[in-house]
């Protein structure tokens, strides 16, 4: 859930998602989309969407998990947390083990490798890897979890396969190594040698 101000008061707003966990409350979200652009000079009329390209995007959250009430005491508020959140997921209740159970399935995620869907206060994300994870633990959040969260996007496209014949230059025996090539209908004639003056007799043709 998102964490919204409002004088003493920690408000939950839409919620947010890493993956199957919904997030109790986040604290901070930071979308970064960049382009990169080549350093080369670029020729006037030619397309400029051939010099550039969109870099993965990626995404910082900074969150908390913890049992009832005790998010509100970390972050400095005497009042408790309005709509306090105990289902962290898959509707399972955690009671007071939700920052140990928390943190052993986001270690879990980053350690699989495998592209998961996020959701933020602004945005849908899929495809995306952990790629860092900061886990800050003081006299106020000694009983919580209190973390930062990286992740990035991961580009998957399709590929297609083909055979592509080989150099012939490269062959020792093309003849034999070489595949076979359709050149069409070929028509042998019998060889005649010229006559002693080097013209060829019209009949033998």
């Amino acid at each position: 859930m998102g964490i919204l101000e409002k004088s003493d008061q920690i408000f939950l707003s839409r919620a947010s998602s890493i993956n199957d966990i919904i997030i109790q409350a986040s604290l901070e979200e930071v979308s970064i989309d960049a382009t990169e652009v080549t350093r080369h000079p670029v020729e006037i009329g030619a397309q400029i969407a051939d010099h550039a390209y969109d870099k993965p995007s990626k995404v910082i959250i900074r969150c908390a998990w913890g049992p009832s009430g005790s998010i509100s005491l970390a972050l400095g508020n005497s009042n408790k947390l309005t709509g306090d959140v105990k289902k962290i997921n898959n509707g399972e209740v955690l009671g007071d083990d939700v920052p140990a159970v928390v943190y052993s399935q986001l270690l879990a995620l980053r350690e699989k490798h495998e592209p998961i869907g996020i959701t933020t206060q602004k945005r849908q994300y899929n495809n995306m890897l952990i790629t860092g994870m900061s886990v800050t633990t003081d006299f106020r959040t000694r009983s919580i979890l209190s973390i930062e969260v990286v992740f990035e996007q991961v580009f998957i496209v399709q590929t297609a396969v083909t055979t592509v014949p080989a150099k012939k230059e490269s062959h020792a025996n093309p003849s034999k190594t070489l595949p076979t090539v359709n050149a069409g209908y070929k028509m042998c004639r019998p060889v005649v040698a010229p006559s002693g003056g080097g013209a060829v007799d019209p009949k033998n043709w």
